[in-house]
């Protein structure tokens, strides 16, 4: 995506793992504010239950901000108004 977008690639990673880790750290403190587990077993699973919510809030904001970039809300939006979802230029 970065070189799609013509920018580097060491900011976009860097970028991407700084707003993983802003973002995890959010879901995961508030997942852990919001539960007083009674025993270990359910610690782990309000751990693991946490985590799978910071997991899949990452992987959709991230493509939700990149979406731009990878074209498919065209495709979709041509398929709504019934055009040809092919770029122009291409066959």
């Amino acid at each position: 995506m970065a070189k799609r977008a013509g920018r580097s690639v060491t900011l976009w990673a860097v970028g991407g793992a700084a707003f993983g880790l802003v973002i995890s750290t959010i879901v995961l403190g508030l997942g852990h504010a919001a539960s007083i587990p009674f025993s270990d077993h359910e610690r782990t699973v309000d751990q693991i239950k946490w985590t799978a919510a910071a997991v899949f809030i990452i992987g959709v904001g991230g493509w939700i901000l990149t979406s731009g970039l990878h074209g498919h809300h065209l495709t979709l939006w041509r398929k709504i108004k019934g055009g040809d979802s092919t770029p122009p230029g291409k066959v």
